[in-house]
C-alpha cells in the first residue's frame, strides 16, 4: 500500500566520520551556507578553505571522536531512533523519514525517495528550539530548491 502522507523531520547534520577529511567536507558544506556565514563568497570562500578548514578540521575531528559511538554519529543515530518511534506512533498510513540539512541523509535524496514512494503530502518538522534564518530558514531554502514544482500535492511546515 502506498503511503500518501509523510512526516519529514530535519536536523542540522553531522559529518560522516570523525576524521579530518570528513570534517573538512562537513565544514565546507555547513560554513558555505549564506544563512550561516553571510559574507561575500569572494571574501569568505578563500578564508574558509585555506584558513578555517585547515585549522579546524583536526580539532573538530578530535571532538567528534570523543562523542562518536559504535553506531556512528550521536545525532544521526538519535534521529534514526526518533524516526522509528514516530513511525510506530503514526502508524501505517504515514511514512516517517529524517534528513539532515548538512551531511547525510541529505534533504534532496530524502525528498526524492519520498516522491518515488508515492507520497503526495509532506509535513516538514525542523527540530530546532527556535525559528531563525540560520535554522529553519536554511532548511526551507534547501527543501524548496530541491523540489520540482509538481513534486507533492501538499508541502506543509509544522
Amino acid at each position: 500500500m502506498e503511503k500518501k502522507k509523510a512526516l519529514l523531520i530535519v536536523n542540522t547534520g553531522s559529518p560522516t566520520a570523525p576524521t579530518p577529511e570528513a570534517l573538512a567536507t562537513y565544514l565546507k558544506e555547513f560554513l558555505s551556507d549564506p544563512h550561516i556565514v553571510p559574507l561575500s563568497p569572494l571574501i569568505w570562500q578563500p578564508l574558509l578553505r585555506f584558513v578555517v578548514i585547515l585549522f579546524r578540521q583536526e580539532k573538530a575531528a578530535a571532538r567528534y571522536r570523543a562523542i562518536w559511538t559504535a553506531a556512528g554519529s550521536p545525532l544521526v543515530t538519535t534521529m534514526a531512533v526518533l524516526t522509528e518511534k514516530l513511525q510506530l506512533a503514526l502508524g501505517a498510513e504515514w511514512l516517517v523519514a529524517s534528513a539532515m540539512r548538512y551531511g547525510e541523509p541529505g534533504i534532496k535524496n530524502t525528498l526524492d525517495a519520498l516522491r518515488k514512494a508515492g507520497v503526495r503530502e509532506v509535513f516538514l518538522m525542523p527540530l530546532f528550539a527556535q525559528e531563525a534564518d540560520q535554522t529553519v530558514g536554511t532548511i526551507k531554502d534547501a527543501v524548496l530548491s530541491n523540489l520540482p514544482a509538481d513534486s507533492f500535492a501538499r508541502l506543509q511546515w509544522i
